[in-house]
């Protein structure tokens, strides 16, 4: 966790007025917090803090690239990122979580340390399809997207044509399926 504290902020001597701080992320960060969503990267962020008596406006700008691993191919790539996000520090009796955007820290905090917003901010600022770009301009056929639509059907080219009622052969009204047949002698036996 070392590679982490160099995210933290000392607030407690903080003035009230805009203060801006510049961090590198790069793939230490990345291994910090051990997941698989992301390795590897270079970003520059900045951090805007516009500290009041009641609270910390932080605003960051994330600006890079991370390394991803095309769904398709299994070939890695380059995705671009850029986030621009805000974060609301409110001082109160313990430290909470209200929601994704506003936190409450207790009012004795000294330093902030802003990693997990930074790495949730790259986080979802990702596509959940990782495709390469050499295949974002695939295009394929509308049949294709059209068959993946039928999942289950018992119906035959001889069912969707439609019978005359002055003609002899049965309609599907009078075709009875054998295992319903059967479900029926059943039912009969136990009347």
């Amino acid at each position: 966790m070392k590679t982490l504290d160099k995210y933290s902020i000392d607030i407690f001597g903080l003035s009230n007025k805009r203060h801006e701080y510049d961090f590198e992320v790069g793939n230490a960060f990345f291994e910090a917090f051990g997941s698989e969503l992301v390795e590897k990267g270079a970003l520059q962020v900045q951090v805007v803090l516009d500290k009041t008596e009641t609270m910390i406006v932080a605003t960051f700008s994330i600006v890079g690239s991370v390394e991803l691993i095309c769904d398709r191919s299994l070939e890695s790539f380059e995705q671009p990122v850029s986030v621009n996000q805000k974060m609301i520090y409110k001082f109160g009796e313990e430290d909470e979580d209200l929601s994704d955007e506003i936190c409450i820290i207790a009012k004795d905090t000294h330093r902030l340390n802003i990693a997990q917003p930074i790495y949730d901010f790259i986080a979802l600022s990702l596509p959940m399809k990782r495709i390469h770009p050499k295949f974002e301009d695939t295009q394929y056929p509308e049949d294709a997207e059209q068959e993946g639509l039928l999942v289950y059907s018992t119906a035959t080219a001889e069912d969707d044509e439609p019978t005359d009622e002055n003609n002899d052969t049965p309609s599907d009204e009078d075709t009875i399926d054998p295992r319903w047949a059967a479900l029926q002698k059943l039912k009969g036996r136990e009347n």
